[in-house]
C-alpha cells in the first residue's frame, strides 16, 4: 500500500479538559495504521482504508496538538487545535459572611473550568475542588474573614493562566 493521507480530523478543535470526540481522521490508506497525538499511541476504535475513529479525547494543555498516521507505506502528519478560554464566573455562595467566622466553604459556578482551575480570594489561591465545567468549591480559611469589607473573587485557570471576570 502507498503512504497514508489525512484529508481532515472532524472535530478539529477541542477546549482543555473538556471531552471531545470521538475524533474521526478521514483520508486514503489508512486501514493498518497506527496514531499519535504529540507522539503518544492512541488506539482507534475503528481502522477503514478512509477513516480512523479515535476514543473521545481529553486534552490538559491548550495549543496545536500533532496527529501523526502511519503504516508500512510511511506517515503523515495533521492537527487538532485545543483552546483554553478564559472560565467565566457566574456566581458563588455563600454571598456573605460574618467578620471573625469560622473557615468557609465557597461554592462557584460559571463556565469554562478545569481540573486546574482555583479560585482566588483577593488574588490569593484557595484549596479548591473542582466539581465540574460549571462548579468548583474553595475553602476559605477564617483568618480571610476577620474583618468586614469585601473580596474579590476570581478563578484562574492554572495551565494557561487565564483568569476569570471578578
Amino acid at each position: 500500500p502507498g503512504a497514508p493521507s489525512i484529508s481532515g480530523i472532524s472535530p478539529n478543535t477541542a477546549v482543555v479538559g473538556v471531552a471531545t470526540g470521538p475524533l474521526t481522521i478521514s483520508g486514503t490508506a489508512l486501514g493498518t495504521a497506527t496514531v499519535t497525538i504529540d507522539g503518544v499511541p492512541v488506539t482507534p476504535t475503528s481502522n477503514t482504508a478512509t477513516s480512523i475513529v479515535l476514543p473521545t479525547q481529553t486534552f490538559s494543555t491548550s495549543g496545536t496538538k500533532t496527529v501523526q498516521v502511519t503504516t508500512a507505506g510511511g506517515s503523515t502528519t495533521s492537527t487538532i487545535s485545543v483552546d483554553n478560554p478564559a472560565p467565566v464566573l457566574s456566581g458563588f455562595t455563600p454571598n456573605n459572611a460574618t467578620a471573625g467566622a469560622a473557615q468557609l466553604t465557597l461554592t462557584v459556578t460559571g463556565l469554562g473550568f478545569i481540573a486546574s482551575s482555583v479560585v482566588k480570594w483577593n488574588g490569593t489561591a484557595l484549596t479548591t475542588t473542582f466539581v465540574s465545567a460549571t462548579q468548583l468549591t474553595a475553602s476559605v480559611p477564617a483568618g480571610n474573614v476577620t474583618a468586614a469589607g469585601t473580596a474579590n473573587v476570581t478563578v484562574t485557570n492554572v495551565t494557561d493562566a487565564t483568569d476569570s471576570n471578578a
